[in-house]
């Protein structure tokens, strides 16, 4: 049971935690109704709507969004000295950074997250259920020794691990579209 309420009060706090962060204010006024589809043109902005995100974040406007498709050069370029530090000769790191480009159509999909789009409790309610509970702790008694040994090593505690994976994954079940 304790393992219940520790995953439990993980779980409620980390969906506080990122509702908190990301509360409606007069700063950040709702961008409702949301807008999906693509515009026309090529390269970088292919396949994104070109609508501001659901968070209303200043970040999250076309015109930002945009400013960093534009900075996304330097944004690579500013990776070099930390790539030289870590070994990487100069070589590797122009071929492995030649031709890339932002993936702006992600913009649509990391601001439409039901963070941004359902009210707290909603949200909350399809995060925080029996079944979850019950495979958190599940979880945590079958791997107590990995949870303990990761706990030990970053200082992170295993309930938290636990509730961050059932919130992400459901534990493995869910794990995206890979493409």
């Amino acid at each position: 049971m304790r393992s219940a309420n520790s995953i439990t009060r993980a779980l409620v706090a980390l969906v506080a935690l990122s509702a908190a962060a990301c509360a409606q204010d007069d700063r950040y006024p709702q961008a409702l109704p949301l807008t999906t589809g693509s515009i026309s043109g090529a390269g970088a902005t292919s396949g994104w709507s070109g609508q501001p995100g659901a968070s209303g974040h200043p970040a999250m406007t076309a015109d930002a969004i945009m400013a960093a498709v534009a900075n996304f050069p330097n944004c690579i370029a500013a990776l070099w000295p930390d790539a030289a530090r870590r070994g990487i000769s100069r070589a590797a790191f122009e071929q492995f950074t030649a031709g890339l480009e932002p993936d702006v159509k992600i913009m649509d999909l990391v601001d439409a997250q039901p963070e941004f789009t359902k009210a707290f409790w909603d949200y909350v309610d399809t995060l925080v259920t029996d079944e979850r509970i019950a495979r958190g702790r599940e979880l945590l008694a079958q791997n107590a020794a990995s949870f303990e040994a990761v706990e030990r090593a970053y200082g992170v505690d295993r309930h938290v691990i636990a509730a961050i994976w059932g919130i992400e994954t459901k534990y493995g079940v869910v794990a995206g579209d890979p493409r």
